[in-house]
Protein backbone atom coordinates (compact mmCIF):
# COMPACT_ATOMS: atom_id res chain seq x y z
CA UNK A 1 0.00 0.00 0.00
CA UNK A 2 2.86 2.33 0.52
CA UNK A 3 4.39 2.13 -2.53
CA UNK A 4 0.77 2.40 -4.56
CA UNK A 5 0.52 5.76 -2.79
CA UNK A 6 3.39 6.90 -4.10
CA UNK A 7 6.04 6.36 -0.92
CA UNK A 8 9.37 4.88 -1.80
CA UNK A 9 10.24 1.88 -0.85
CA UNK A 10 13.39 2.48 0.89
CA UNK A 11 11.23 5.22 2.83
CA UNK A 12 8.59 2.78 4.01
CA UNK A 13 8.65 2.66 7.94
CA UNK A 14 8.83 -0.28 9.91
CA UNK A 15 6.02 -1.93 11.91
CA UNK A 16 6.78 -4.23 13.65
CA UNK A 17 2.78 -6.48 13.56
CA UNK A 18 3.16 -8.19 16.65
CA UNK A 19 3.51 -5.24 18.93
CA UNK A 20 1.97 -2.91 16.62
CA UNK A 21 -0.92 -1.78 13.92
CA UNK A 22 -1.40 1.02 11.47
CA UNK A 23 -4.63 2.67 10.89
CA UNK A 24 -5.17 4.79 7.94
CA UNK A 25 -8.11 6.60 6.28
CA UNK A 26 -7.85 6.57 2.30
CA UNK A 27 -10.11 8.15 -0.24
CA UNK A 28 -11.45 6.94 -3.18
CA UNK A 29 -8.77 7.25 -6.04
CA UNK A 30 -9.02 11.00 -7.73
CA UNK A 31 -8.35 14.46 -6.73
CA UNK A 32 -9.53 15.82 -3.89
CA UNK A 33 -9.78 19.64 -2.87
CA UNK A 34 -10.23 17.83 0.83
CA UNK A 35 -8.16 15.54 2.86
CA UNK A 36 -9.09 13.33 5.81
CA UNK A 37 -6.97 13.66 9.12
CA UNK A 38 -6.99 11.50 11.68
CA UNK A 39 -7.49 13.86 14.86
CA UNK A 40 -7.11 11.68 17.93
CA UNK A 41 -7.49 8.02 19.09
CA UNK A 42 -8.82 6.69 22.22
CA UNK A 43 -8.70 3.22 23.54
CA UNK A 44 -10.88 1.75 26.42
CA UNK A 45 -10.35 -2.33 26.93
CA UNK A 46 -9.36 -3.54 23.48
CA UNK A 47 -12.12 -1.38 21.17
CA UNK A 48 -9.67 0.92 19.69
CA UNK A 49 -11.30 4.53 18.33
CA UNK A 50 -10.10 6.78 15.81
CA UNK A 51 -11.62 10.25 15.38
CA UNK A 52 -11.05 11.85 12.30
CA UNK A 53 -11.82 15.13 10.24
CA UNK A 54 -11.81 16.54 7.00
CA UNK A 55 -9.67 19.58 6.35
CA UNK A 56 -9.58 21.70 2.59
CA UNK A 57 -6.39 21.70 1.26
CA UNK A 58 -5.15 25.13 -0.73
CA UNK A 59 -4.35 22.53 -3.69
CA UNK A 60 -5.73 19.71 -5.19
CA UNK A 61 -4.57 16.45 -4.35
CA UNK A 62 -3.80 13.03 -5.88
CA UNK A 63 -5.31 10.08 -3.74
CA UNK A 64 -5.16 11.64 0.28
CA UNK A 65 -5.06 9.80 3.47
CA UNK A 66 -4.03 9.78 6.98
CA UNK A 67 -2.15 6.79 8.21
CA UNK A 68 -0.78 6.64 11.89
CA UNK A 69 1.34 3.75 13.70
CA UNK A 70 -0.24 2.70 17.36
CA UNK A 71 0.12 0.21 19.89
CA UNK A 72 -1.20 -3.20 18.46
CA UNK A 73 -4.91 -3.74 19.95
CA UNK A 74 -6.89 -7.14 19.35
CA UNK A 75 -10.20 -5.83 18.97
CA UNK A 76 -12.63 -3.65 17.16
CA UNK A 77 -11.44 -0.47 15.83
CA UNK A 78 -14.10 2.24 15.38
CA UNK A 79 -13.55 5.23 12.83
CA UNK A 80 -15.39 8.66 13.58
CA UNK A 81 -16.17 11.33 11.71
CA UNK A 82 -15.75 14.67 13.48
CA UNK A 83 -16.28 18.77 12.83
CA UNK A 84 -14.10 19.83 15.17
Amino acid sequence: MWQKQGGAANEMPHVDFDTEMVAAIFLDEGSYEQAPGIQRIERVGNTVTIYYKFFETLWSMLNPCSVVKLPRADGESVFIETTS
